[in-house]
């Protein structure tokens, strides 16, 4: 089986992680494939009205996208020590368009797993992730 989690904060990137080792555990010799994906361009500055972004602001952007890749690779790391031996799992940073990112390892894992969004996110960051969840195009299962 292949799990995919999908790391889009530090708030709950840890609790992301614990869930995938309770599956690992459950379902034992599954492929799990932790996936950062990281915006290519500042959403501040994506249509004309919004103006044209400087080189510091670019600058800026950029840095926080490192930040935030940092620190999200040190949880998994953490982690990655810690885990169920139950299988494999790799890291796996994508940069581009986070929709067309999450749409496509989606469709490459049997199972996703995602981060609770908390009312105090960036709305972007929760429509972005749910676009890109439909966008699989995979059956989902319901359990009454």
């Amino acid at each position: 089986m292949h799990i995919l989690a999908i790391l889009d904060r530090p708030g709950p990137a840890l609790q992301t992680l614990r869930t995938v080792d309770s599956l690992m555990v459950r379902l034992q010799d599954c492929k799990v494939t932790i996936l950062h994906p990281r915006q290519e361009t500042n959403p501040d500055f994506q249509s004309e009205d919004e103006g044209i972004e400087t080189q510091s602001e670019h600058a800026e952007f950029e840095k926080r996208e490192q930040n935030l890749s940092g620190t999200l690779r040190d949880i998994t790391e953490r982690w990655m020590t810690t885990r169920a031996d139950t299988g494999s799992a790799q890291w796996l940073q994508a940069i581009g368009d986070v929709r067309s990112i999450v749409a496509e390892q989606s469709r490459k894992a049997d199972l996703v797993v995602v981060g609770r969004h908390m009312p105090s996110d960036p709305d972007r960051t929760r429509k972005t992730l749910m676009a890109a969840l439909f966008r699989c195009q995979r059956r989902r299962i319901n359990r009454s």
